[in-house]
C-alpha cells in the first residue's frame, strides 16, 4: 500500500510546544494533514513514555493506535472527508553536545524502536548517562558514535537517523558544530546508519550534490512543535503497514519501496542563506566568501547557512547527480496559501474556517494540494485558490530566502498579477489591512573586518619531557639522590614534574620500579599517576601509586594471615557509636554527648595518634571527657570483635607498627628505596609519623606541595610540616616553581592580591611568588550581584547555554542567545560550578535539572549513599561477611521478608548482650531466647537470612566482582524499594565499572568503596557541567568556573553570626577555588540567602574586595538590563 509518514514531531514535554500536542491531538492532526503514520516524539521522557503506554495499543507489527475509546472521541472531531486510520512508530530526538577532535560538537538525532519493551531499555541506558525528564529531547554529553551503539545494543531492528542534518548549529554537518562527513561523526559504525533527514532548509536535488550520501536514503520530516504544523514535510512509503516494512524501505533506497519526500520550498526554510539576524543582512554564499564570513554591520561572524555548507563539501553539480534516486514534491502549507488568496494571516479566524470548510469538502490537507482537482476547489474555495495550487504544483513561486533563523517568504501572486486575476475594483473593495512594513535587507557589503577575526586558540605550551621542561622542572626532574623539596604553586606541572622524575629514575637511572613508592591525597590523583606512568613508561613493571590509606590498607592485608577484616564507612561509624550510647542510656550511664561531635573528636584523636587508653575515664561519669574516653573505648573494642577498622584506624595501626617494630621498618625502607608525595603541605600527624618511619633522614625522598593551598586543617592537616621538612631531611634541596601553564594574567594576579594578604603560613622560604603563565585573555573577572540564590543559579546557567552557543534552536533562533558571540570549542565539560557548603547544590541541580543542562555532582554521599545504592552495597558486604550492624539495618528491607527497625535492634541488642560478632550471630539467630523477639518476629527473621544465604549460593557461578555485584541487584528486592535514587541505573553502572578494574577482588572493591573522596565521584571524559565543593576541586582545572555564594559569611565561612574559624585557610582555600580556572572566572553572589533556615541579607565577600577595581567588572541584577522597574521571574531559556 502507499501511505505517508511525519517520523520527526514532539510532544507538550519538548520546550516551546504547544500545551495541546499530546497523542490525541497527534492523532486528529495526522487525520487533517492525510498522515497515516505518525512518530510518537519524545518517547525517552517518563511522562509522555507512560502516556504512550497509557493511551496507545499494539496494532501492525511494531506500529501502535490510540485506545479504541479516544480515537472514538478524537474521531468526532475531524471532517468525514478526512477521517482514516493512524498508527504511531516509537521514536525520540536526543541532543547530542560533546567534544571531538578539540571541537564542541552538537547534533540531533532520531532514534526508533520496535516496542515499548525495546524503548523502556533504551531509556534505562539514557537515564545512567543524563537527565532525560527535563525536556522531551534529553540533552545529553554523548558522543553521537556512542549514542548509536546503545541503539544497537537495545535491539536488532532500532535503527538512527541523524536529524537535519545541515542546520549550522545542532547537526550532523552543521556549519557551526558539525562534521565534514558520516564517518568523522560515527567512526567505525558509520555503516550502520542508512537514512539521514534533510531538514526544512535542504531539498534532495541540494543533497545529492554531495556524492557521500549517495548509498543514504533521505527523509524529510515536519519536526512539529504544534498540531497545526504536522505533514509540513513528510515521507511516501509503498510498502506494508508495518514497522520491519518501512524500516526495509529506508534500508533500501529504492523509490519502489520508499517513494519520496514531500518537502517545504528550501527557500522557506529559516537557515537556507547566511546572514547577520541582528543587523537585517542576508547574503547569498558566493557574498559571503567575498566578506570572509563576517558581517559588515557589527563585525562579527555571519551565520553560515544551508545553501553555503552544502556548496562547501559538495562534489559535484546539481546537473550531473545521476538518475534513480526517490523523487520529492515541494510544497505550501495550506493555511499559507490561504492567507495569500485571503489577504489575511493565516492564523486568523478567516482563515480557519476556509481550510476547515475545504476539508469537509475534498479531504485531507496533503490530498488538496498534491491531488484534488483544481475546478472543484475554484468552486467550493476561495477566489484564486484552484490558480494558486496549480501554480505551487507547477513551481511558480516567489522566493525571499531565509536566513539565521528567520523564515523565507513565499509568494504566489505578484500584485500585478493579482490585479489581473480579480481586478482592480475587487482588489480595492477588499481593503485588505495594512501590514507592518519589513525591515529592508541591505544590500551587500564588501568585507570590513578586523586584522585577524579568528585568531587561533593560544596552545598549552605544558612540557612533556624533560628536555622541554622549564629550568625549575629541569632541576626537578634530574635532581639524584637524596632529599627533595619541589616548592609549586597551582597549574606549574605538579603531576607532569613527578611522573617524569620517575620515569627517569626507571629509564635512566634503573631504579626498579618496585622500589618506588609514588603516595596522593585522593584516588583520582593516584589514577591520574598511573596512566601518566603507563605513558611513559609503557608495558614494564609500575611504581606502587597510592593514596596514604590505601597503602596502609594494603601494608595491613600483607600483614595479616586473617583477611576476613573490612573497613567501615562513616555511617557504619556513627551506627556504631549511636548503639553505644543506646545502651549506655539502658543502663542508667549519663550519654550526652552527640555521636557526630563523638566520632569527630575519635577521628581527630586517631590523627595525633592517641587511642582511649590515652583518655581518662572516672567512676562518676559526670564529664563530657569521661563521658567520650567511655565510648571510644566501647567503639574500639567493638570494632576488634567484628574485625573492622575505621578510615583512621589503617595508618594509625600501621605506624604504631612501623615505630615499635624495628624489623619491619627496616623491610619497608628497603622496599621504598624512593618515596614521591604529592600535596606535602595538606599532612596531618599521622602521616606525618608515618612519613618519618618509612623515608630515614638522608633517604630519597621527593615532596611537593604548596603551603598556599593547605586547605584541610578540619581534617587535622598543619602546614608546619610543610615547614618542618629541612630540619626533618637537613640534606633537602629546595626548588621553586612558578611559570603557570594554566590560567591566564588576570586570573593570576587577582588571585596573587587575595593570597599576598596571608599570614606567615609558611616557614623561611616556602612562601609562593606570584605566578606568571604569559597568557593572554579577558582583562577582568566577572562579579555578578544576583537578587536570590534562584537567581545565581539561574544566571550561571544563562552563561553556559550562551558560551555553548545555546542547547537548542529556539534560544537561539529567539535571540536568547548571540550566536556570534558563543565560544566556538565550548562543551558542558569546560565549565564548573564551586561553592563553599554542600547546601548550596541543591538549588544549582534543581535549576539545571530543570533546564536540561547535564551535571555531575561530585558528592560521596549523593552516590553511595542514595536509596537503592546503599542497601545493594549493605547487603554485598553480608554476603561477603563483610557486613556491620548497619549493614543489617540497612539491608534489612532488601530482602523479602523484610525486617523492621525494632526487630533490627532487638537483636543487635541481644548480640551485644552477648558479646557476639554480627556473623556469629547471624548463625546462631534461631537460638534467641524467648522474650527477645515475637514469634512472628522470629519467623520474619529466619525468612530474611535463609534469602540472605539462597542469595550466597547464586553468588557461587560468579567468576568476578562485577558479576556478583550484579547478582546480588537482579535476585533482591533493592529495585523495589520506595523512593529508589532516580540515577539508581546510572550509580549502578558507575559501581559495576569499579568492581570491573577490581577483577574477582571483592576486599578490593569494598576497600575502594570506603576509601572514595567526593573529589574521586567526579568522572573523567563525561561531557557535563561539574558541581563541586571549593574543597572537592583541589587538583582540577577548568577552562570556565563560577565561584558561587561570594557572600560575607560563606566566604570566608562563619558558622552563623560568629567569625571564621580560621581565616586564613579560608583565604588560602578560596585562593585554590580562583586558581581552578584557565580562561574565564566568575564571582557570582547573592544579596539574599537562606542560611539555616532563614531568609538573609547578604554582603559581597570581602575577599572580592581585596582584589584591585581594575580586575573586575560587576553587573548586578538592577543595572545589567535584567529588571526594568520592578523584580520579575527569572526564566532559564
Amino acid at each position: 500500500m502507499t501511505f505517508l509518514a511525519d517520523l520527526h514531531v514532539h510532544s507538550h514535554f519538548s520546550r516551546a510546544t504547544a500545551k495541546d500536542l499530546d497523542l490525541e491531538h497527534l492523532h486528529m492532526a495526522a487525520q487533517r494533514k492525510g498522515i497515516t503514520v505518525v512518530g510518537t516524539g519524545d518517547a525517552t521522557h517518563p511522562a509522555w513514555f507512560e502516556a504512550i503506554h497509557d493511551k496507545l495499543v499494539p496494532a501492525e507489527a511494531g506500529l501502535f493506535r490510540l485506545r479504541d475509546d479516544l480515537a472514538r472521541s478524537c474521531d468526532r472531531e475531524v471532517p468525514r472527508a478526512c477521517r482514516a486510520p493512524v498508527r504511531f512508530i516509537l521514536v525520540s530526538e536526543i541532543s547530542n553536545i560533546y567534544k571531538k577532535d578539540g571541537r564542541t560538537r552538537k547534533n540531533h538525532n532520531l532514534v526508533y524502536l520496535p516496542s515499548m519493551e525495546a524503548t523502556a531499555r533504551f531509556n534505562r541506558e539514557l537515564d545512567k548517562i543524563g537527565n532525560i525528564q527535563s525536556d522531551g529531547r534529553p540533552i545529553l554529553g554523548l558522543d553521537a558514535r556512542d549514542l548509536l551503539e546503545i541503539v544497537l545494543e537495545t535491539d536488532d531492528d532500532a535503527f538512527l537517523v541523524p536529524a537535519h542534518i545541515w542546520t549550522p548549529w545542532f547537526s550532523l554537518l552543521g556549519s557551526k558544530s558539525g562534521f565534514d562527513s558520516l564517518e568523522a561523526c560515527f567512526d567505525d559504525l558509520t555503516g550502520h546508519v542508512f537514512a539521514v533527514e534533510t531538514g526544512l532548509s535542504s531539498d534532495p536535488p541540494m543533497n545529492r550534490q554531495v556524492s557521500a550520501l549517495d548509498r543514504l536514503t533521505l527523509i524529510s520530516n515536519s519536526d512539529a512543535h504544534s498540531p497545526v504544523k504536522l505533514g509540513r514535510e513528510a515521507n511516501i512509503f509503498h510498502t506494508a503497514l508495518d514497522y520491519t516494512a518501512m524500516r526495509r524501505a529506508l534500508e533500501s533506497n529504492d523509490p519502489a519501496l520508499f517513494g519520496g519526500t514531500l518537502e517545504f520550498y528550501p527557500e522557506e526554510g529559516k537557515y537556507h542563506l547566511d546572514g547577520h539576524r541582528k543587523c537585517g543582512l542576508r547574503f547569498s554564499p558566493a557574498e559571503t566568501r567575498a566578506m570572509g564570513g563576517i558581517c559588515p554591520g557589527c563585525g562579527k561572524p555571519l551565520t553560515v547557512g544551508v545553501l553555503n555548507r552544502v556548496e562547501t563539501l559538495a562534489d559535484r553539480r546539481i546537473e550531473e547527480i545521476p538518475d534513480g534516486f526517490p523523487p520529492f514534491e515541494s510544497l505550501i502549507p495550506l493555511h499559507d496559501i490561504l492567507s495569500e488568496v485571503m489577504q489575511v494571516g493565516p492564523g486568523t479566524k478567516k482563515v480557519a474556517r476556509a481550510y476547515q470548510s475545504l476539508l469537509e469538502d475534498h479531504g485531507s490537507e496533503l490530498e488538496i494540494l498534491r491531488h484534488a482537482a483544481l475546478e472543484g476547489l475554484e468552486a467550493t474555495g476561495p477566489p484564486m485558490i484552484g490558480e494558486a495550487l496549480d501554480r505551487m504544483r507547477a513551481g511558480r513561486v516567489r522566493l525571499a530566502a531565509g536566513y539565521d533563523g528567520e523564515f523565507g517568504k513565499i509568494k504566489i501572486f505578484s500584485e500585478a498579477e493579482r490585479r489581473e486575476l480579480v481586478g482592480q475594483r475587487h482588489l480595492f473593495a477588499a481593503a485588505p489591512q495594512k501590514r507592518k512594513k519589513s525591515k529592508r535587507l541591505a544590500d551587500p557589503i564588501k568585507k570590513q573586518s578586523p586584522d585577524d577575526p579568528h585568531p587561533e586558540k593560544e596552545k598549552d605550551t605544558m612540557p612533556t619531557s624533560g628536555e622541554n621542561a622549564n629550568p625549575g622542572q629541569r632541576q626537578a626532574i634530574t635532581h639524584g639522590s637524596g632529599p627533595l623539596m619541589i616548592v609549586a604553586g597551582p597549574g606549574t606541572g605538579k603531576t607532569t614534574t613527578l611522573t617524569r622524575r620517575i620515569a627517569r629514575l626507571v629509564d635512566e637511572r634503573k631504579v626498579p620500579a618496585d622500589q618506588i613508592l609514588a603516595i596522593t591525597f585522593t584516588d583520582k590523583a593516584a589514577r591520574e599517576m598511573q596512566q601518566r606512568l603507563a605513558q611513559l613508561l609503557g608495558d614494564g613493571q609500575r611504581p606502587l601509586t597510592a593514596t596514604f590509606h590505601a597503602l596502609c590498607w594494603q601494608l595491613r592485608q600483607e600483614l595479616s594471615d586473617d583477611h576476613t577484616e573490612s573497613i567501615i564507612g562513616e555511617e557504619d561509624k556513627l551506627f556504631i557509636i549511636a548503639g553505644i550510647m543506646r545502651r549506655m542510656v539502658a543502663e542508667g550511664i549519663k550519654a550526652s554527648l552527640k555521636p557526630r561531635k563523638v566520632a569527630a573528636r575519635i577521628e581527630t584523636a586517631k590523627q595525633k595518634l592517641q587511642g582511649p587508653d590515652q583518655f581518662f575515664e572516672s567512676v562518676a561519669m559526670e564529664s563530657l571527657d569521661s563521658q567520650f574516653a567511655r565510648v571510644y573505648r566501647q567503639y574500639q573494642a567493638f570494632l576488634q570483635k567484628e574485625k573492622r577498622v575505621d578510615f583512621d584506624d589503617l595508618i594509625f595501626d600501621v605506624v604504631v607498627r612501623l615505630e615499635t617494630d624495628d624489623l619491619f621498618r627496616q623491610v619497608l625502607r628497603n622496599r621504598f628505596r624512593h618515596v614521591l608525595i604529592d600535596e606535602y603541605q595538606d599532612l596531618n600527624h599521622a602521616q606525618y609519623r608515618l612519613v618519618k618511619a618509612i623515608v630515614p633522614p638522608d633517604g630519597n625522598i621527593c615532596v611537593i606541595g604548596d603551603p598556599d593551598q593547605a586547605i584541610y586543617g578540619f581534617r587535622g592537616s598543619d602546614t608546619a610540616y610543610f615547614n618542618h621538612f629541612v630540619e626533618d631531611f637537613p640534606d633537602a634541596e629546595v626548588i621553586h616553581l612558578d611559570r603557570n601553564y594554566r590560567s591566564t594574567e588576570t586570573i593570576l594576579e587577582a588571585s596573587w592580591q587575595i593570597i599576598r594578604n596571608r599570614g606567615r603560613s609558611a616557614g623561611p622560604g616556602m612562601m609562593g611568588a606570584r605566578l606568571v603563565s604569559g597568557k593572554q585573555g579577558a582583562p577582568r573577572l566577572e562579579v555578578l550581584e544576583q537578587s536570590s540564590e534562584k537567581a545565581e543559579a539561574v544566571a550561571v546557567g544563562k552563561i553556559i547555554e550562551a558560551q555553548i552557543g545555546g542547547t537548542g534552536f529556539l534560544a537561539i533562533d529567539a535571540g536568547k542567545v548571540d550566536s556570534a558571540a558563543a565560544a566556538p570549542d565550548r562543551s558542558f565539560a569546560d565549565f564548573a560550578v564551586l561553592f563553599r557548603t554542600a547546601r548550596q547544590a541543591e538549588v544549582l541541580a534543581a535549576v539545571f535539572t530543570q533546564a536540561g543542562i547535564p551535571f555531575q555532582l561530585a558528592s560521596r554521599r549523593k552516590w553511595l549513599d542514595q536509596t537503592g545504592i546503599a542497601q545493594l552495597l549493605a547487603l554485598y558486604r553480608l554476603l561477603h561477611d563483610a557486613g556491620s550492624a548497619h549493614d543489617l539495618a540497612t539491608a534489612a528491607s532488601a530482602l523479602q521478608p523484610a525486617l523492621e527497625k525494632s526487630l533490627v535492634n532487638a537483636f543487635l541488642d541481644w548480640k551485644e548482650g552477648r558479646k557476639l560478632s554480627l556473623s556469629q550471630a547471624l548463625t546462631m539467630h534461631t537460638q534467641l531466647p524467648g522474650g527477645v523477639l515475637t514469634f512472628a518476629q522470629q519467623q520474619r527473621l529466619n525468612g530474611f537470612l535463609e534469602a540472605l544465604n539462597a542469595l550466597k549460593g547464586r553468588l557461587e557461578a560468579c567468576e568476578n566482582t562485577a558479576c556478583r555485584l550484579a547478582a546480588v541487584d537482579r535476585y533482591s528486592a533493592v529495585r523495589e524499594l520506595p523512593r529508589l535514587a532516580l540515577a539508581y541505573e546510572d550509580h549502578l553502572e558507575r559501581l559495576l565499572k569499579l568492581a570491573q578494574e577490581c577483577r574477582a577482588d571483592d576486599a578490593r572493591f569494598m576497600a575502594r568503596l570506603v576509601l572514595q573522596r567526593d573529589a574521586d565521584c567526579l568522572r573523567d571524559g563525561v561531557e557535563k557541567v561539574s558541581l563541586l565543593t571549593m574543597h572537592a576541586a583541589k587538583g582540577l582545572e577548568f577552562p570556565v568556573v563560577f565561584i558561587t555564594g561570594c557572600e560575607n559569611g560563606l566566604i570566608p565561612f562563619a558558622r552563623q553570626e560568629g567569625e571564621p574559624e580560621d581565616l586564613e585557610e579560608e583565604r588560602r582555600l578560596f585562593y585554590v577555588a580562583m586558581t581552578r580556572a584557565r580562561e574565564a572566572l566568575y564571582l557570582v553572589w547573592s544579596r539574599r540567602r537562606m542560611l539555616c533556615g532563614q531568609k538573609r541579607e547578604q554582603a559581597l565577600s570581602p575577599f572580592v574586595a581585596e582584589i584591585e577595581a581594575r580586575l573586575l567588572a560587576h553587573q548586578s541584577y538592577e543595572n545589567g538590563g535584567r529588571r526594568r522597574g520592578r523584580q520579575v521571574q527569572l526564566k532559564l531559556f
